[in-house]
């Protein structure tokens, strides 16, 4: 069966949830069931030695909780995102999105440290209550299931999407000040692309002063204005 197209967030089985009990029954568990996998104690964090990089702490689920967050992600992963971002889309890789910048002759690459790590609890409950149109009680539960200790996990599927939907509003302003500048933008998890056939102006990442400031290699999201 061919896959199907994805469509907008406004059609979405998550939009508009009215009751915890409905987000339950979407995720095929009870109340209580959901309730309980909203807790710290269903993860294990260990520590992965990657060579040539730094420790990295891996927050993973534990097998009930990852099983309930697949089902969330296969609902959020049908949502239509903006073509800027490439990850997380069926049948894009990572050469595509290099292709994207091909031949263009000048090319900025900015990495967002701590991408998961940094986007708190606060703005992934503000996501769900703004833009995905929940009540307080709900988008609060949801928060909590896919967070843990107040920011996105490292190690499970839904935190590369709420994390773009946590930042969404930031990415869409990067991406029109580059608009504004003939520069392609491409978004790729925690790696931001820029690439132009012309030398990059001179402070054109600053021509709104009010818009997010790009302007070194490595950039902490936590201090890029949210969505929330």
């Amino acid at each position: 069966m061919p896959p199907r197209d994805p469509f907008p967030l406004e059609k979405s089985q998550l939009f508009r949830l009215g009751r915890k009990k409905d987000v339950a029954t979407l995720l095929g568990l009870t109340l209580p069931e959901l309730k309980s996998l909203s807790t710290d104690n269903n993860f294990r964090v260990w520590s992965k030695k990657q060579r040539g990089k730094k420790l990295r702490t891996i927050e993973e689920p534990l097998p009930r909780l990852a099983l309930t967050l697949k089902k969330l992600h296969a609902i959020v992963a049908r949502i239509e995102t903006p073509a800027y971002l490439m990850s997380g889309k069926r049948g894009i890789k990572s050469k595509n999105n290099a292709e994207v910048h091909k031949y263009n002759g000048y090319m900025v690459n900015v990495d967002i440290e701590s991408f998961f790590q940094t986007t708190k609890r606060e703005f992934v409950y503000l996501t769900f209550r703004n833009d995905f149109g929940q009540t307080d009680d709900v988008a609060s539960l949801l928060a909590d299931l896919v967070t843990y200790k107040g920011h996105l996990p490292t190690g499970t599927s839904t935190s590369q999407d709420m994390a773009f939907w946590a930042y969404k509003k930031t990415f869409d302003r990067i991406h029109t000040l580059c608009e504004n500048n003939g520069i392609t933008m491409t978004l790729w998890v925690d790696d931001i692309s820029f690439s132009s056939p012309n030398p990059f102006l001179r402070r054109w990442d600053k021509e709104d002063r009010k818009s997010t400031r790009l302007n070194s290699s490595h950039t902490d999201i936590s201090r890029m204005p949210s969505s929330a």
